[in-house]
């Protein structure tokens, strides 16, 4: 599956920020951790919490093995990214690192 955010830009997020977010998830999946962590705050404090920035953010605190936060990040962008079937995904992932079964299924 491919996490990037679709080539149009979703709403409120300039030409530098979805070639920032897009280096971003290329660093996430290059195993490069700490450089889409870097890259995601910056982009959240620039975009003010975009919903996009916010599903990086949660990929990464998956990785980092923090469940339950990837989960309030996932709530807080639920039904306003692009790819609803990435933040499934993420949420399904999500809820079986928390160990909440019922719910992911």
């Amino acid at each position: 599956m491919d996490p990037h955010p679709p080539q149009q830009g979703p709403a409120g997020l300039d030409a530098k920020d979805l070639e920032a977010l897009a280096a971003a998830w290329d660093a996430f999946e290059e195993g490069k951790l700490e450089a889409a962590a870097a890259a995601a705050r910056r982009l959240a404090r620039r975009t003010r919490g975009h919903p996009e920035v916010r599903l990086l953010h949660a990929a990464l605190l998956i990785e980092e093995g923090d469940a339950v936060s990837a989960l309030e990040e996932l709530e807080a962008c639920a039904g306003r990214v692009e790819d609803a079937v990435l933040h499934s995904y993420y949420r399904g992932v999500a809820l079986f690192d928390a160990a909440r079964f019922e719910e992911a299924e």
